[in-house]
């Protein structure tokens, strides 16, 4: 789903900037943006092929073994950074970082309708960028319930304290080594009745809704609504 969501952002940017659309204009003209559909394309093609709901890469274990502890779902790996694929998103973030730096990031999951701010590997360690985030996170929340015809609710608020504690989440990163101003993680439909795997009339509202909110947090960013304010 959430490549579904990169792709119709993409299509939306594109094709609003090529009509005229103000709000596309506005934000392409002043920001670059950097979308990345897949991260994991060997362990994407794999769940195309074999298995389904396969969340990992397809890299072997030493020596071309797979240990029991690299089977698991979470499994962390050896070492920070250790996949060809968390090297090239580190080498972007900190070229992006470097260079003209990283204004927005957000990492499109699912599933459970959260927006989720750092940090995520404790759940009482708080940012200072805190008060800005939630507020953003609460526009874009109601952006959403309103553009829905069922009022989709999403939660927000700090990731470990809100969802549960997370190691090796790439906003975190994103904003610790990146220094991105605004680093989210966003969860997106349902909240359990169909999990990893929604129906296929669910995925145009789960997209627009995404552009939605989306589009009014561009806004607020192009007008540098949170310039000069700390935490609420």
């Amino acid at each position: 789903m959430y490549t579904a969501v990169a792709e119709y952002l993409t299509y939306k940017l594109v094709t609003g900037y090529s009509a005229g659309d103000k709000d596309a204009r506005s934000t392409l003209d002043k920001y670059d943006f950097y979308i990345i559909p897949i991260v994991n394309p060997d362990g994407f093609a794999y769940t195309q092929t074999t298995q389904r709901l396969w969340r990992k890469n397809r890299q072997p274990g030493p020596n071309g073994v797979r240990r029991r502890t690299r089977a698991s779902q979470t499994y962390k790996g050896e070492k920070p950074s250790d996949t060809p694929e968390n090297q090239g998103l580190d080498k972007l973030v900190r070229q992006l970082r470097d260079g003209a730096g990283i204004k927005l990031y957000i990492d499109w999951h699912s599933y459970g309708q959260y927006i989720l701010s750092p940090f995520g590997y404790k759940e009482t360690l708080y940012a200072p960028e805190l008060g800005k985030w939630t507020k953003a996170a609460q526009i874009v929340s109601d952006a959403i319930r309103d553009s829905s015809s069922d009022l989709t609710t999403f939660t927000f608020g700090p990731s470990g304290a809100t969802l549960y504690p997370t190691t090796g989440a790439a906003p975190d990163h994103v904003y610790s080594i990146g220094r991105a101003e605004f680093s989210y993680t966003i969860e997106l439909r349902d909240i359990g009745k169909y999990g990893f795997v929604l129906p296929p009339e669910l995925i145009r509202p789960t997209v627009e809704e995404q552009w939605a909110g989306q589009k009014v947090l561009w806004s607020l960013l192009n007008e540098e609504f949170f310039d000069g304010e700390g935490p609420a």
